[in-house]
């Protein structure tokens, strides 16, 4: 829903608002699933200590993808000029599309 709203919203191509959308939404669902996250993480190359709590897992596997995003030359809301009222705004547009599916 982030992305499609990144991009007919602000014309961002579909594969770029994925990347600026996946950092803080496997962030937001580590602490449901922090198994599928870590798995993921290792599967990017993250060190994961096999004691680490859910905080970390998801802390870990969130830097990772943003230095990910950041290599391959994906800018950031903020890089993008995106001012925090602009992305409350996004979040509420997001919101609905939620509630429209339902």
């Amino acid at each position: 829903a982030i992305a499609h709203e990144l991009g007919s919203a602000y014309h961002i191509p579909h594969g770029v608002a994925c990347a600026i959308a996946l950092a803080p939404v496997i962030h937001g669902v580590s602490k449901y699933v922090p198994e599928k996250v870590r798995m993921i993480g290792e599967c990017i190359g993250c060190d994961i200590p096999a004691d680490a709590s859910v905080q970390q897992i998801g802390d870990t596997v969130y830097q990772a993808l943003l230095a990910l995003a950041k290599k391959v030359g994906i800018k950031n809301m903020k890089e993008l000029g995106f001012d925090r009222e602009t992305v409350r705004g996004l979040a509420d547009r997001v919101k609905l599309q939620g509630a429209y599916l339902a």
